[in-house]
């Protein structure tokens, strides 16, 4: 054992550190680590298959990585392999996952990087793939789901039709659907014999509102076709979902963060978890399938009570200059400006048309002065990151009621901006000044007095605080893409 624990600590070693070397010039194999271990069996021993290597496979299996497939060909023909070759596969399959992980966190922006050397030299391999795995309690939850689900693979899943259906009507499309709803977990239970199964009744109702609720659609009990369309994708689609938005949880940091904020894109949803537990939760408004809201992890710094907005050049090119054309004045009502670029000094937009406006942008800056109209509201939030991605306060509070709200340029608008500065601030005693400066038009910058990690990320699928699955829109077409 003592040997093995050293083995896989050069294994991790040499993927954390020597990235570049494993995935462009050299990938270590399977006949490095057994060089390095004397041909001794990593994950065998003589009573089978040790705890350590029941942990990776049912790992594994919830990833959707068969250890099998990693079987010298012939021997997954034959289905007779040896312990040793199958020892050999649960290796090569660990080299896999490794190389994924390492691949992951690199296209990841971490807010934390953990000192992973040292852990490797202070745990054995079963704490190593624990720790691999990210210590969240959504985590835990989803991979329960993919089992459960599995279950339910080999049921027949016959296609329901789109039907509008009446209080008392009786059909073989009412029997599916409420054992549809049933299987799914909307419906409290099934009975199949029962004289009830094939009528329509206010229970199917609810049933269906649970399920529409569940994947972010209008819950309105009907069986449309967006919903009869959900309902008939198979449990094996669905397992495959989830088993890409597992792999998805691995962009965050592997050490739990005691106070964070996660934000996913797919859900509209902003989440303030201490330990675990939800403290603060608002509705997002997120950027378009134009323009999208990256992915990252970055954390909240400071706080700008009443902002000006400066908005970039394909936001003034596209959208402003052609509306003030439209609307003469329209700039000058919205409270814009011009800024000169040499000495900063503010234009007033009085005498300026949008006709004239792209020339006199060579040498000035369109900004929107601080106030009720601004874009960007009375708050904006900082979170250090390559895009110029911010939190902000909006004017438009109405958008928050539309159900997709893949709606901005990049940035994340959130509903309840005070209730955010109030959590950031609430030890600290500025907050006083936070509420004068939004008695008046000046802007004032305030320094959070701890950094909170911010976790921005897109999943499709998740089970919630309460156990319920969740599935939304693939806004991004990123499931798509990484699914391939």
């Amino acid at each position: 054992m003592k040997k093995n624990a050293i083995l896989i600590t050069l294994i991790f070693y040499t993927l954390m550190f020597t990235a570049p070397s494993f995935s462009s010039t050299r990938t270590i194999t399977a006949t490095d680590v057994y060089q390095s271990n004397d041909g001794e069996l990593i994950w065998f021993d003589e009573f089978g298959l040790t705890l350590q290597g029941v942990s990776f496979s049912l790992l594994m299996d919830d990833l959707g990585i068969e250890i099998a497939t990693f079987l010298n060909s012939q021997k997954f023909d034959e289905g007779k392999p040896t312990q040793e070759e199958q020892d050999r596969a649960y290796t090569k399959a660990a080299i896999y996952f490794l190389d994924k992980i390492q691949r992951i966190s690199t296209d990841s922006e971490s807010f934390e990087s953990p000192n992973r050397g040292e852990v490797i030299e202070e745990h054995t391999f079963a704490e190593h793939i624990t720790k691999l795995v990210p210590p969240y309690d959504g985590v835990s939850r989803l991979r329960g789901m993919i089992r459960r689900y599995k279950v339910l693979v080999n049921r027949s899943w016959s296609q329901l039709k789109t039907e509008d259906f009446r209080l008392g009507q009786s059909n073989n499309n009412i029997f599916l659907l409420r054992q549809r709803l049933a299987d799914l977990g909307d419906l409290n239970s099934f009975e199949p014999l029962s004289v009830r199964a094939s009528i329509f009744d206010p229970s199917l109702i609810k049933g269906v509102e649970n399920f529409q609720k569940r994947h972010g659609i209008e819950a309105n009990g009907e069986l449309n076709t967006l919903t009869t369309g959900l309902l008939n994708v198979t449990p094996q689609q669905r397992v495959t979902l989830m088993q890409l938005n597992l792999w998805r949880w691995f962009k965050l940091p592997s050490a739990l963060p005691s106070r964070y904020v996660k934000i996913n894109i797919p859900a509209f949803e902003l989440k303030l978890l201490e330990k675990e537990d939800n403290v603060l939760d608002m509705k997002v408004i997120v950027g378009k399938p134009q323009t999208p809201t990256p992915t990252m992890n970055t954390a909240l710094t400071q706080l700008t009570v009443n902002p000006s907005w400066t908005p970039p050049w394909s936001i003034v090119s596209k959208e402003l200059i052609p509306r003030d054309i439209r609307q003469p004045g329209y700039l000058q009502h919205q409270n814009f400006k011009l800024r000169k670029l040499d000495d900063f000094t503010l234009v007033d937009m009085n005498n300026v048309s949008g006709s004239s406006l792209s020339g006199l942008l060579t040498n000035h800056q369109l900004i929107q002065s601080p106030g009720p109209k601004n874009a960007l509201g009375r708050y904006r939030f900082t979170i250090p990151n390559k895009d110029t991605i911010f939190l902000h306060d909006t004017p438009t509070k109405s958008l928050f009621f539309s159900y997709n709200r893949a709606l901005s340029h990049g940035c994340i608008r959130v509903s309840d901006p005070k209730g955010l500065s109030d959590y950031l601030m609430r030890s600290d005693k500025r907050l006083k000044n936070i509420y004068a400066a939004l008695s008046d038009h000046s802007t004032h910058i305030f320094k959070l007095p701890e950094q909170l990690p911010v976790y921005i990320t897109y999943h499709t699928s998740w089970v919630d605080e309460l156990g319920k699955l969740q599935f939304r829109a693939d806004i991004y077409n990123l499931d798509r893409e990484e699914g391939k």
